[in-house]
């Protein structure tokens, strides 16, 4: 396993609430919808953040995913007067 799923994984522990563990898994089962070196990827931009939740790792291989969206042209379309 990744050092950084090992760092993410005592951090989680540490929560007060004692959920940490859950979370753990959860940011485990995002394998089922990603590589491990995206994960792992999403993990450490997350912990250098200071981050250490499930959700918002979940958001970031999201956004990684995502392309950006072709700009649209205007040039050749009539312009409206001012």
């Amino acid at each position: 396993m990744p050092e950084c799923l090992n760092i993410l994984r005592r951090r989680m522990e540490r929560t007060p609430d004692g959920l940490g563990t859950r979370e753990f898994i959860r940011v485990l089962l995002l394998l089922e919808k990603a590589t491990l070196e995206e994960r792992s990827a999403a993990v450490e931009y997350a912990t250098s953040l200071g981050i250490a939740e499930a959700d918002t790792i979940r958001v970031i291989l999201e956004h990684r995913r995502e392309s950006p969206v072709a700009l649209f042209c205007l040039d050749s379309r009539p312009r409206g007067q001012l």
